[in-house]
């Protein structure tokens, strides 16, 4: 029998099929670390119990987007330049007139003048046409408030109102109390007046002067007045109990009144009902002999109280209908007028003589008016504990004198006046000797 030889195999080292062996170029084996451990034969570790993994980096080319906080987006706003706001229209606006800047007024009245071709006739009216225009710029300067055209119109109207009123305020508040017929309103002379306390005992006496004009000066108490004069009578029935008249404030009916302070004259107005007639009052009036009263001035107090009733209405409506600011001044003035027409101010009305040494008043001084011209005495007043007068003389210039009384009773005169121009009709200040 045939036995096959063994197959033959090519030596290590060598590749291929025998006998067709050749020497192998190829790398010999990757050798790896055993499981448990890493690193590279032959230098193998222990694995750690928490192996780190390692980061493969990203492809830069498709980059993963970390999670981050959502922040708020602040838009910035365009440049652009600035726009001047426009006021928005606002249906039913009254109408704002537009006040002219005039330029200088003292400049073109001098144009005018010194332009050569201009006679005098024509330079008079150019320069009132100017005068006139700046007077209209400034009223509508002083109530630049928005106000209607029909309030522009009656703008005149109003001023003129409120100028009548403050002329009534002001011939209804005098610093003295007037005597006068409740019929005529024209004041009374001669009536003979009393002031008695309530004890009925008689305080001090006065005589009215041609204007009807009187006044005392008493100390802190309850006082009435007893007035007399022929074909007259009082207290007056006519005007009843009022407390005024279109004319006189503060009147008196014969009831007892009380006096608190000692700087307080006594001036209240007197009514007194016409009996019978009285030719002397006549005559008084035809004569012109009054200085404080004419019939001119009793119609223009009568106007201006009936201006003062229309307007007063007048801007009552106003401020219902149009509560502009410039009507709540309107109305905010005539309730200021109604207050001092029903309550009156607080005039100056008393002389006082002071020591000029100690500034302390002289008391029981004696007060001698002298007439400037003629020299005569006119009038003469005691001062009282509190170094106070109250002396009425016609408007005219004169001097005065004081007295001072002495510890005997006896008197020394240690004060002479300089010229003193009277033109309200009292005689009042503060006089040092």
């Amino acid at each position: 029998c045939t036995y096959p030889p063994p197959p033959q195999t090519c030596p290590s080292g060598t590749t291929g099929t025998y006998p067709n062996c050749i020497t192998s170029s190829s790398p010999p084996p990757t050798q790896t670390c055993p499981a448990g451990t890493t690193g590279t034969p032959p230098n193998c570790v222990s694995n750690p119990v928490n192996p780190v993994v390692p980061i493969t980096p990203t492809n830069p080319t498709n980059p993963i987007n970390p999670i981050t906080p959502t922040l708020p987006v602040i838009p910035i706003p365009p440049v652009t330049p600035p726009i001047t706001p426009v006021a928005p229209i606002v249906p039913n606006t009254p109408f704002v007139p537009t006040v002219p800047v005039p330029p200088s007024l003292l400049s073109q009245i001098q144009s005018i003048f010194n332009s050569p071709e201009s006679d005098i006739i024509s330079k008079l009216i150019a320069t009132t046409g100017l005068i006139i225009g700046a007077l209209g710029v400034v009223g509508l300067l002083a109530f630049a408030t928005p106000f209607s055209m029909s309030e522009i119109f009656l703008l005149p109207t109003r001023l003129f109102n409120l100028l009548l009123v403050g002329f009534g305020i002001k011939k209804s508040m005098r610093p003295w109390g007037t005597v006068y017929d409740s019929i005529t309103k024209q004041p009374l002379d001669p009536v003979y007046i009393t002031l008695v306390d309530k004890e009925q005992k008689e305080i001090a006496t006065a005589l009215t002067d041609l204007d009807g004009r009187y006044g005392f000066i008493a100390p802190p108490g309850w006082y009435m007045l007893r007035p007399k004069k022929t074909n007259y009578i009082f207290p007056s029935i006519h005007l009843g109990h009022l407390t005024r008249d279109e004319v006189y404030l503060d009147l008196y009916f014969g009831n007892y009144f009380e006096i608190k302070n000692e700087k307080e004259a006594i001036t209240k107005n007197i009514p007194m009902d016409p009996e019978k007639f009285d030719w002397n009052e006549v005559a008084k009036t035809d004569a012109n002999l009054m200085r404080f009263y004419s019939k001119r001035d009793l119609w223009l107090v009568r106007i201006s109280e009936w201006f003062f009733r229309i307007g007063f209405l007048v801007a009552i409506l106003a401020l219902i209908f149009a509560p502009h600011p410039y009507n709540i001044v309107i109305f905010a003035l005539y309730i200021t007028v109604l207050i001092v027409k029903e309550v009156g101010v607080n005039l100056s009305k008393l002389g006082s003589v002071i020591d000029e040494a100690t500034k302390a008043p002289l008391a029981y001084a004696i007060v001698r008016v002298f007439s400037f011209e003629l020299g005569n005495e006119v009038v003469h007043k005691i001062t009282t504990p509190n170094g106070l007068f109250y002396c009425l003389v016609p408007n005219s210039s004169y001097y005065i004198t004081i007295e001072k009384k002495n510890a005997d009773s006896s008197y020394t005169q240690v004060f002479k006046s300089d010229r003193i121009d009277v033109s309200k009709g009292v005689i009042r200040g503060r006089f040092e000797v």
